[in-house]
This record gives structure tokens, C-alpha cells and sequence, in this order.
């Protein structure tokens, strides 16, 4: 089961607009399109993981979402999706 099909129901029904990487069409500006994303998100996950935190790109947008945590008051989510190093993160505060 992946977070697309559990979260069905309340898109479905107008609840919710989800959004992720996978839905930059090619010829897209990469990471402008994240970041504009994530500027116009009301909710943030961050999925931790192992690779998640070796991942350059995911930790530039972990700190994206926290100072939009910090500046604008919006949620970020941190779910642990498997026994890493999340403790040692020096920013884990939001774990």
C-alpha cells in the first residue's frame, strides 16, 4: 500500500490536494517547482528514512520546511519510516 492510495478518501472528497516530486513533468525546473511546493503547502510530511538523511537534496528540503515552520506557521510532519539515525540529526528537534 503506498501514502497515494491512503490518502484516496480525503482527496476524493475535496479534503485535501497532495503533492510530490513524482508529479514534475519533465522539461520542469526541478527544484523551483519543489520549492514553490513547498512555499504554498498548509501540511509538510518529511518521510525519514536511512536515505533520506544521507540525501543532500532531501535534508536542502527538510531545512526548506522548517524555516516555513518557523516563518509561516506551517505544519511539518516528520514520519519515521525506518530505524535510522534520525536521533543523531542535529536537526531532530522536529522529530
Amino acid at each position: 500500500m503506498n501514502l497515494t492510495s491512503i490518502f484516496a478518501p480525503l482527496r476524493n472528497n475535496g479534503l485535501i490536494q497532495d503533492w510530490y516530486d513524482r508529479k514534475i513533468l519533465a522539461g520542469q525546473d526541478f527544484q523551483n517547482t519543489i520549492d514553490n511546493n513547498l512555499d504554498n503547502a498548509d501540511i509538510i510530511c518529511l518521510f525519514i528514512s536511512a536515505n533520506f538523511l544521507n540525501s543532500g537534496a532531501c535534508n536542502k528540503e527538510k531545512d526548506k520546511a522548517i524555516e516555513l515552520m518557523q516563518d509561516k506557521g506551517i505544519a511539518v510532519v516528520p514520519i519515521i519510516l525506518s530505524d535510522c539515525g534520525w536521533k543523531d540529526d542535529k536537526k531532530s528537534h522536529i522529530y
